[in-house]
């Protein structure tokens, strides 16, 4: 019998989109000191393509190489930051994130990866793909309408160049995250 690991797919940031998503921290910091909210680290902060949840360790190389080939024909990975949101919903969110916009490749890579990760078993996700950076998880819920509306991120392009199959270890202090392998988009 095989062993398992807890995995997921994500892009990872590029350098300017981490500085957009700490500076949208900072804000949020400032003007809602008395709320209670764990914090997304720098390393932490990615867009995720499918959460694999616990799956057989001795399949993450072949996922790996049915991703690569599907991936492969990206053909510009670029997306726009939108802003802030409040997730499920900005009256009584749970997370609060930083969106970007679903880019026709974007849209195409989450399908393409939620197909192959059927094939090894995994469940299909039954929300449509919202591309988006976690920036804190709410110890409760929160109308964080306010908090999105009033925070100033700016619009900008980013490249996400490269996709990663994630390893993730819960811990006492969060989620450690080992990269397991990589595509170049």
């Amino acid at each position: 019998m095989s062993s398992t690991i807890r995995a997921f797919i994500a892009l990872p940031l590029p350098r300017e989109a981490i500085e957009a998503c700490l500076h949208a921290q900072q804000q949020l910091r400032l003007t809602n000191r008395d709320v209670r909210a764990r914090w997304t680290t720098e390393e932490q902060m990615h867009v995720t393509v499918k959460f694999l949840g616990d799956m057989a360790a001795d399949q993450v190389v072949s996922l790996h190489e049915t991703i690569a080939r599907a991936a492969g024909t990206c053909p510009d990975p670029r997306a726009m930051i939108l802003g802030l949101d409040g997730f499920s919903s900005p009256k009584r969110a749970r997370v609060i994130v930083l969106r970007l916009e679903l880019a026709r490749w974007l849209g195409e890579l989450a399908r393409v990866v939620e197909v192959a990760a059927t094939r090894f078993g995994i469940a299909a996700e039954r929300r449509a793909f919202r591309p988006h950076v976690t920036l804190a998880r709410l110890k409760q819920p929160v109308d964080v309408s306010g908090w999105i509306r009033d925070a100033e991120v700016p619009s900008r392009e980013v490249t996400l160049r490269r996709l990663i199959l994630f390893r993730s270890d819960l811990g006492h202090d969060g989620a450690r995250y080992t990269p397991l392998a990589e595509v170049e988009l």
